[in-house]
């Protein structure tokens, strides 16, 4: 049996399931390309993907993964967008297992606090962001005291679990309550109390073992995904509304204005 044959079907019983957006058009050129060496695994592997895009928005960010729904709402919002090629277009991709850099963990979060980039400076003090590609989300970092660019970090080197947290509170203008945390491998730390507030907030819960009970600790200098990252401003976000609603009484998620 032919690929084509084969495939058609299960295009066209999938068709109302795939947003054209995402591919379909795009699947059948794959199909096309592909017919004459019989690659019928390749074949279904684009139309997964494609079912994929359709419900999250990537092709790697599939609906039964613990951090679709995070990467699905910060990527509605405009927080975080796909990987993009060398001609600037989308390849569909989140990446959620890549790590996440200095700068742009700083966009990242820069736009989940509505930060606008025209209220910022120009001018930046970090030595090496003269030419790199945050400059812009560097200079608001410095100008909303971002504490973590006082020590002119490596904008190119992963993010830790902590200084996401720090850098989320930072941009939210959030008064960090110095308390210690609860967790072992936390106490000490220089951003300890922002692990401790994080916690009470419901952003981070720690680590559990095979059974899902609390070890007690929480990594802070493990490098933090794009999942991961995800998650956390996502909850950030939350939280965030809570804290206005509370305060204003009208304030729901959707009009947080991202």
């Amino acid at each position: 049996m032919r690929v084509t044959s084969f495939f058609s079907v299960i295009v066209f019983s999938l068709f109302l399931s795939i947003s054209p957006a995402y591919g379909f058009f795009q699947i059948l050129d794959k199909v096309r390309q592909q017919e004459k060496g019989g690659d019928l695994g390749k074949v279904l592997q684009q139309v997964e993907e494609a079912k994929n895009a359709s419900k999250s928005g990537f092709r790697d960010v599939k609906e039964g993964d613990w951090f679709g729904s995070y990467v699905s709402s910060v990527a509605k919002w405009g927080i975080v967008s796909g990987y993009k090629d060398k001609d600037g277009k989308s390849t569909g991709k989140y990446g959620p297992g890549d790590p996440v850099t200095v700068a742009e963990i700083l966009k990242m979060t820069m736009k989940s606090a509505k930060v606008d980039e025209k209220e910022c400076p120009a001018a930046v003090k970090h030595p090496k962001a003269g030419a790199h590609w945050a400059k812009v989300y560097i200079a608001c970092g410095e100008a909303w005291g971002v504490r973590l660019l006082k020590g002119n970090p490596d904008l190119n080197r992963g993010a830790s679990r902590a200084e996401v947290l720090t850098i989320l509170f930072d941009f939210f203008k959030d008064a960090v309550p110095q308390e210690p945390s609860d967790f072992s491998d936390a106490k000490g730390h220089a951003f300890e109390a922002d692990i401790a507030y994080a916690a009470k907030l419901g952003i981070v819960s720690g680590d559990e073992d095979a059974d899902g009970n609390p070890k007690g600790t929480f990594r802070p200098n493990d490098k933090v995904n794009r999942a991961e990252a995800a998650k956390m401003i996502y909850l950030k976000v939350a939280a965030a509304v809570a804290k206005k609603k509370a305060e204003e009484g009208n304030a729901e998620e959707g009009t947080w204005g991202i």
